[in-house]
């Protein structure tokens, strides 16, 4: 059975395959669902609760909910670099699968990758975030 860690994983790999094959909307796409799961592994190992039954909290409480889990863990402005992070991946995960007249590209993909390995060194999900 998988873990939300290993899902996580399984998505970072996606998303550099995608960098690799100049696929950048998946990786943007990629790239999120990596810092959503492992977010969400985090959250899962301090016993935070779901709305609505759900394993996963929704997108629009991730920011929040992550914000609660880091207090006494790191300072204030390095929760708020995170939070900031995932909103910008998130936004440029809207982008690149909704928004077909959205300027995505190497740069944009690249901009996610790194936002997504700042915050999983930081939250250390992965053994090498790289």
């Amino acid at each position: 059975m998988a873990t939300w860690q290993d899902i996580s994983r399984e998505n970072w790999e996606a998303a550099k395959l995608a960098r690799d094959r100049r696929f950048w909307r998946s990786c943007q796409s990629r790239c999120y669902y990596a810092i959503f799961s492992a977010v969400t592994h985090r959250l899962c190992e301090k016993r935070a609760a779901f709305g609505g039954g759900f394993e996963t909290p929704r997108h629009q409480e991730l920011r929040g909910l992550l914000k609660k889990c880091l207090v006494g863990e790191l300072n204030p402005r390095a929760i708020g670099e995170i939070v900031s992070a995932v909103h910008r991946v998130y936004m440029s995960r809207i982008d690149a699968d909704y928004r077909v007249g959205a300027f995505v590209d190497e740069r944009t993909a690249r901009n996610a990758l790194r936002d997504g390995h700042g915050i999983c060194r930081v939250l250390g999900v992965f053994d090498d975030a790289g």
